[in-house]
């Protein structure tokens, strides 16, 4: 302990400088134990892989123990280049055929050391999935006339109500067996008064329709909760509940399904 007698009110020179010391000793602890845990911090932080969409520049064909594999250079639109092997992404070998000017969807990974690590996800086919939706709209229009076309517009309405309104539901953590009737009575009105024009027939249909429906909803119910289903059964529904903390009931999920 210091001294704490005085001389005409002010502490003895010793015991000044101690406290001085003390205070720069203090000072340099808090600056050491700021970096450290900010290093650390840092050094733990997760990095999250990015994904880039690229074109094959150049490819080669590998076999390695009867198994197909891929090496290829791709570059984005910024003019960076990535080389890939399928083999890290499907060790068990690769059944897609690529070729020079394919466009793919990589995902690159930071390593510790600054490196990069390319490893392929997919192929991008957004060009051929327009393609086969313009053909299929065109059948639909010249088998159903106006009756096709408004198919279409419902099938239309049916993605809009999935995407804008029932899945964004589910994620904030609504009860997904009443979010997905609600979604499927509005889907179903629309739809089936489009197909078959607005008449009384139709709508009774569309009612026989709606308690098809809520049969449905409730043998479903009855059958999983008897059969003891988890809704946990597959790796990608662990993983759900593990990421998005809102989703809190597999099996209503499961059911809503």
């Amino acid at each position: 302990m210091f001294s704490t007698s005085t001389t005409s009110g002010r502490l003895k020179p010793s015991a000044t400088a101690s406290l001085t010391s003390m205070k720069r000793l203090a000072i340099i602890f808090c600056l050491f134990l700021s970096v450290f845990v900010t290093t650390s911090v840092i050094a733990q932080e997760p990095t999250e892989p990015k994904e880039v969409k690229a074109i094959i520049t150049n490819i080669q064909d590998q076999e390695q123990d009867g198994k197909h594999f891929y090496k290829f250079e791709a570059k984005n639109s910024f003019g960076e280049v990535f080389s890939a092997d399928t083999s890290a992404s499907y060790p068990d070998g690769f059944f897609i055929t690529l070729k020079k000017g394919d466009r793919v969807r990589l995902r690159i990974v930071e390593n510790p050391d600054g490196t990069q690590t390319t490893f392929f996800d997919d192929k991008v086919r957004t060009g051929s999935l327009a393609v086969l939706f313009f053909v299929f709209a065109a059948i639909a229009i010249v088998i159903g006339f106006f009756r096709g076309l408004f198919s279409l517009i419902g099938l239309a309405f049916t993605v809009f109500v999935l995407f804008w309104f029932l899945f964004p539901q589910i994620l904030a953590g609504r009860d997904p067996i009443l979010m997905t009737v609600l979604a499927s009575i509005v889907i179903l009105f629309v739809n089936i008064h489009l197909s078959h024009g607005f008449r009384i027939r139709t709508f009774f249909s569309f009612l026989g329709t709606v308690a098809g429906l809520f049969v449905v909803v409730l043998t479903s119910y009855i059958f999983t909760h008897t059969s003891s289903i988890s809704g946990v059964g597959t790796e990608e529904s662990m993983l759900l509940l593990w990421e998005v903390k809102t989703i809190t009931d597999p099996v209503a999920l499961f059911i809503a399904a």
